[in-house]
């Protein structure tokens, strides 16, 4: 009895068309890959995030323009340097324009309410201009030392854009002090102390005290004050 002899060519219909794809794929030099092992294409690497530059050694650089370039950049969230380098700074700075910017990198990086004591000792610094940063920094500080600062330096300031910026800034600080504070100033002999304080008191909230200064400052006897306030409670 003769053998009979086995077929090269799987039996099955699916077996059989691999088996001719597959020889047509060899004849023609192709490799076959099946979809479980294709693979797709690799996502391009992303670059790491750059780490921020160190800036302490520049915050003692000898030229006050250097000094002020680290702080800004600070400021600018484009460097760091320890909370404890720029504090250091802000104490030894002689230049106004270099402290501005140190006091404002500091409250920049650390946040308002971890700047405010250095805010609240700018306010007694020499320079008109330092004082009237740290007192439109001091806008956020809720704390009662803040208050107590601005509220002290609108009372007693020489300098009007000194008193200007803490009744602006005061407007924002929610307390009795303050609103008491800004109805003295809605008195002041000074004109554009007066409005300015107005300004303060339309960002309280409406309560008798604040009613009573904006209907006075309503019939002010500079018509600009009184166009600023109506202006002001209309919003």
């Amino acid at each position: 009895m003769l053998e009979s002899r086995k077929s090269t060519t799987p039996a099955a219909p699916h077996a059989r068309a691999r088996y001719y794809i597959a020889a047509l794929a060899a004849s023609l030099g192709l490799a076959l890959v099946s979809p479980a092992r294709a693979q797709a294409p690799a996502e391009p690497k992303k670059d790491a995030p750059k780490a921020l530059k160190d800036v302490r050694g520049d915050l003692k650089a000898r030229k006050a323009s250097d000094r002020r370039r680290a702080a800004e950049a600070v400021r600018r969230r484009e460097a760091i340097a320890p909370a404890a380098e720029l504090r250091a700074a802000i104490r030894a700075e002689t230049n106004p324009h270099a402290k501005v910017s140190l006091l404002q990198a500091l409250r920049a990086q650390e946040g308002t309410a971890a700047a405010a004591p250095d805010l609240v000792a700018g306010l007694k610094d020499r320079v008109p201009l330092v004082r009237v940063v740290a007192a439109q920094n001091l806008a956020q500080s809720g704390s009662p030392a803040a208050t107590a600062a601005l509220i002290g330096a609108l009372a007693k300031d020489e300098d009007p854009d000194v008193r200007k910026a803490c009744a602006v800034s005061l407007g924002l600080h929610r307390s009795t002090q303050a609103v008491a504070a800004l109805a003295a100033a809605a008195q002041d002999p000074d004109p554009s102390i007066r409005w300015h304080a107005g300004l303060g008191l339309s960002r309280q909230p409406a309560g008798p005290e604040v009613t009573a200064a904006l209907d006075r400052l309503g019939k002010d006897p500079d018509p600009r004050v009184r166009e600023r306030v109506a202006a002001w409670r209309k919003r």
